[in-house]
């Protein structure tokens, strides 16, 4: 067998078998692209701003108002957006629970604008935790996992097998038979999406199997983590860590904070710095306190950093197709809803292809008989 009708077998089968986990994926992938935007259309009022002021008020303020509103609730995380007019998101954690949830807050007038909620509550947060791990918790995680590794191996080996598109890429036999269309515009809308797919499907299966190894396969993570009470000291200033986290990095600019949730963790500002690539996250850059005394004990700037570690960070970028703004959020959303039109024709010209041998080998056994 020819190295090439291997590959279409092995190319066959691999989206026969994750098709449904695949499709899944592809298609809430291709919305999420677009998940603010959703959720300004759906949810204005909770997830913007009423008004930008010239100021926000303090993380210790706004922490307090969180806290009075929700007393039973721990704070273990922190988003604040880039883009002024996007209200923060707070995560917390019910005491006696490991569920998290989050509500979002106006920094300008200090007002919180949600109650808590679970990420499966609203329509984004659903789709964005079906598309992570499919509702299966861990279970899902790995199917997920295995689903992007195959997408990749589909452009992986379509790249070989339809290395040729570009003889067909501008003359598509539109009034051709429907299996000569299909086979067109499935080589041809695959080539170019190619290094989508590929790009996609191993950044999500990194990020999944690294899960699964850190987390899934090492440790019960639901019953050690179950919040009982503060994990930190309150009388800390957030606003003060902040205004020193931000000192400690040349250009530094906080985008999301971690406040311990697990014994042993410390509170850390993650940030985006200045003066680096396309495609560096704005969580690249970091700075920790002890979770008691407040005292600084790492700094970590993206650029400084390894290769290693640059590769890494880039893969949230590359992930997620925001690296560019709307152009690439605009073919990334195109690539996964493809994946539909390529799965569709992809099985058409496989079912084509079995009936045609079947029906050979038929008129075979007939005259053989």
């Amino acid at each position: 067998m020819g190295k090439r009708r291997w590959l279409f077998k092995l190319h066959t089968w691999l989206a026969l078998l994750a098709a449904l986990p695949l499709l899944i994926s592809c298609l809430t992938g291709a919305i999420l692209v677009f998940k603010y935007e959703i959720d300004s259309l759906l949810r204005p009022a909770a997830v913007n701003v009423e008004q930008v002021l010239e100021q926000r008020q303090s993380l210790d303020q706004l922490r307090s108002l969180v806290q009075q509103r929700f007393p039973q609730h721990e704070i273990t995380g922190w988003t604040l957006f880039q883009s002024p007019q996007r209200a923060d998101v707070v995560y917390l954690i019910a005491h006696g629970s490991s569920d998290w949830q989050h509500v979002y807050v106006d920094a300008y007038q200090g007002q919180v604008l949600t109650e808590p909620a679970l990420a499966t509550t609203h329509f984004t947060d659903w789709l964005l935790e079906l598309h992570y791990h499919l509702l299966l918790d861990y279970t899902g995680l790995l199917i997920a996992g295995i689903a992007s590794a195959v997408l990749m191996l589909l452009g992986l080996t379509g790249l070989f097998i339809y290395r040729q598109f570009w003889k067909n890429l501008m003359r598509l036999r539109w009034r051709s038979a429907r299996m000569t269309l299909y086979v067109d515009t499935h080589s041809s809308f695959g080539m170019l999406l190619a290094p989508v797919m590929i790009i996609a499907g191993f950044t999500g299966a990194y990020w999944n199997f690294i899960h699964l190894a850190q987390e899934g396969l090492v440790h019960d993570d639901h019953a050690e983590h179950i919040v009982k009470g503060p994990m930190y000291d309150h009388s800390l200033s957030l606003q003060q860590l902040r205004q020193q986290a931000e000192s400690s990095i040349d250009g530094f600019t906080t985008t999301y904070i971690s406040l311990p949730w697990a014994p042993g963790a410390q509170l850390t500002f993650y940030g985006d710095v200045q003066d680096t690539h396309l495609f560096t996250s704005q969580y690249a850059s970091n700075v920790s306190f002890d979770a008691r005394s407040g005292q600084r004990l790492a700094v970590s700037d993206i650029r400084d950093a390894g290769i290693g570690r640059r590769i890494d960070d880039s893969f949230r970028r590359l992930h997620f197709g925001n690296f560019a703004g709307w152009l690439s959020k605009g073919i990334w959303a195109l690539a996964g809803l493809m994946v539909l039109w390529l799965s569709y024709s992809g099985l058409y010209v496989w079912w084509v292809k079995r009936r045609t041998q079947q029906k050979a080998r038929a008129r075979k056994l007939a005259l053989a008989s």
